[in-house]
């Protein structure tokens, strides 16, 4: 038997046994969920570096440096961004702070330490563009954004800050401004930027008691510059001329490039109006110099019109205004010169501009009419055609004439919508006749040069009459020998585009122009229509016989038919039947008349036709 000394070791030895498997689980469990736990803090610490990693380089392809201000030891540490940025040695990744102040433009540095105290005081978040000094001695524009950082007392300890460069953005934003103020041509201050400088001018005038002045500079027959030589060659001049014009004036002055061939100049802080005069004088002596263009020399001359403040305007508005009837006074008197305002020239030039106005509110209120002058054949006195005149049913000035608004038109540009209404008048008239059951003859339309130099009159003519569903040979287009002959080239397509369309052309006045023949046989012309000023005198003058007998020669050998205008007697019409003119109209055929009137004439030839 056992004794019981053995039993209870036996049992202890269990007992400790049991236990020991116990804490040799438990030391499993816990090698187990340290071995977890280890795995985790890797996976934790791979991916915060990571994280770390993918922030820095995003920061590297975004250029954006990092700053961190101790403010207890005044060290900024940059990233490595951040030191190529602001122009610092790399390796040094601590910077003292006046350091880096140091390297900001001298204009910027009081602002940036302005901006860092209110960021640190808590009154402002940190955000400024500044500029810092490069090696090359250049400079870079800089924008650095953030805030201080606290500690657990709620105390500022440090300043972080992100920086990144905006010198590009800065320089599309300087440019923007600069084509915003400049005429892009030239590169000088446009009518905007010189608006500006010359109230500006005004107002230091009246502070100090001196005077302005303003020159208004119109090139002399730039057009032809650009027929003989081409648009590029014009702008070339356009830029000599600016450079030139910078050169007669002072820095504090400015010369301005008004529109086109115009220009502006306005002369500050003068004492006596003649210092005016002296500076438009050399204005006009600098074009006594020839320019070279294309190894070409050209000559070309200015008109200058001047105004001086106070004396002729107390507004912006007011002195241009009065320095452009002063050029205009130049050059009616003999151009390549200068004239100073007076107060009589604004009368003529204020009926203009109210006729103009009034002009373009009558066309929108049709006031305008029409009336149509018959023409005839000289050999059977037959109705062969007609000329479309417009007349201007003005509300307090009556019924006016061509004569007393187109050239106000031409001037203000108005032409343009008083030629369509025309054409569209014509038209729109053509087809009711045509509706009536008359047959229209070719009614005569007259276009200004102006027309021909906008470029889409060909395309204006031919619009309108497809709307219209008009045949080009219902109407004709006259245009005078000197609108032809202000550019022979461009009119010379435009005439052969409208002639393949069907449209006849004439060239009206002709004879008090100065067109050349060797032009004129180029033109797809079909008709000449002789001057009233040379048939209203025969056949008793012998010089104007003379040069109509010379007119219908060469119209008869070019194959062009003949048209005298102002035919008013019996004895007339005889000599212009003798010399073997084709057709005429004046007041022996009829007056111009409107439409109703008109269609009774249609209404005979209608009839005519339908007897034969």
């Amino acid at each position: 038997m056992r004794s019981a000394q053995a039993d209870t070791s036996d049992s202890q030895l269990r007992i400790l046994s049991r236990r020991l498997r116990d804490k040799t689980g438990e030391v499993r469990e816990l090698s187990k969920r340290l071995r977890e736990a280890e795995m985790i803090t890797a996976s934790a610490r791979d991916a915060l570096k990571a994280s770390l990693d993918r922030e820095r380089l995003a920061l590297a392809f975004a250029e954006i440096g990092i700053c961190e201000l101790d403010l207890r030891s005044r060290m900024v540490r940059a990233s490595e961004m951040a030191l190529r940025l602001l122009g610092c040695r790399p390796g040094e990744p601590d910077v003292p702070l006046d350091t880096l102040l140091s390297t900001l433009h001298p204009e910027d540095r009081t602002s940036f330490e302005q901006m860092l105290g209110q960021c640190v005081d808590g009154t402002a978040s940190f955000d400024i563009e500044y500029r810092v000094a490069l090696a090359d001695q250049s400079y870079r524009w800089l924008r650095a954004k953030g805030d201080a950082l606290l500690d657990l007392e709620g105390e500022p300890m440090k300043v972080l800050w992100a920086i990144e460069d905006v010198s590009q953005r800065k320089d599309t934003d300087a440019r923007v401004r600069f084509l915003a103020h400049h005429d892009l041509l030239t590169g000088l201050p446009n009518r905007t930027l010189f608006q500006d400088r010359l109230q500006q001018a005004i107002v230091a005038a009246k502070r100090m008691g001196t005077r302005i002045a303003v020159l208004f500079v119109d090139l002399d027959r730039f057009k032809s510059i650009n027929d003989s030589f081409g648009h590029r060659a014009g702008d070339v001049l356009l830029q000599l001329v600016a450079d030139r014009l910078r050169r007669c004036v002072r820095e504090t002055d400015t010369v301005c490039r008004h529109s086109g061939d115009e220009y502006l100049i306005v002369l500050s802080a003068l004492r006596e109006p003649a210092e005016a005069g002296i500076v438009a004088d050399k204005v006009v002596q600098t074009f006594d110099k020839p320019f070279e263009i294309d190894k070409h020399e050209v000559k070309i001359s200015a008109s200058v019109g001047v105004s001086v403040y106070p004396h002729d305007g107390q507004t912006s508005e007011d002195l241009i205004r009065n320095a452009d009837a002063a050029m205009y006074h130049s050059k009616r008197i003999g151009r390549n010169r200068f004239e100073f305002f007076a107060p009589e020239l604004t009368a003529p030039a204020a009926e203009r501009l109210l006729l103009a106005n009034q002009l373009r509110q009558g066309i929108d209120k049709n006031q305008l009419v029409l009336h149509y002058q018959p023409q005839f054949d000289i050999p059977g006195n037959r109705l062969i055609g007609g000329e479309a005149l417009v007349r201007w049913n003005h509300p307090e000035r009556g019924l006016l004439a061509p004569e007393a608004f187109i050239p106000v038109a031409e001037e203000s540009d108005a032409i343009h919508l008083v030629s369509q209404w025309v054409l569209d008048e014509v038209c729109r008239q053509i087809g009711k006749w045509r509706a009536g059951r008359l047959n229209p003859v070719p009614i005569a339309i007259n276009f200004s040069a102006l027309q021909f130099h906008r470029g889409d009159l060909v395309e204006t003519v031919a619009s309108t009459l497809a709307r219209h569903r008009i045949d080009p040979k219902s109407i004709e287009i006259e245009l005078t020998e000197n609108a032809i002959m202000q550019d022979p080239r461009e009119t010379a397509g435009a005439l052969e585009a409208l002639s393949a369309m069907g449209i006849k052309l004439s060239i009206d006045d002709f004879g008090t122009g100065y067109s050349s023949l060797s032009y004129l046989k180029r033109f797809a012309i079909d008709k000449l229509k002789i001057d009233h000023s040379f048939v209203s005198s025969l056949p008793l003058d012998q010089h104007d016989a003379a040069i109509v007998q010379a007119i219908v020669s060469l119209a008869r050998s070019l194959q062009l038919m003949v048209v005298a205008e102002g035919v008013e007697t019996q004895t007339q019409l005889e000599f212009l039947n003798g010399v073997g003119c084709h057709a005429y109209q004046g007041y022996l055929g009829g007056r111009p008349v409107e439409a109703t009137a008109f269609a009774k004439l249609l209404e005979l030839v209608t009839g005519a036709r339908a007897a034969s």
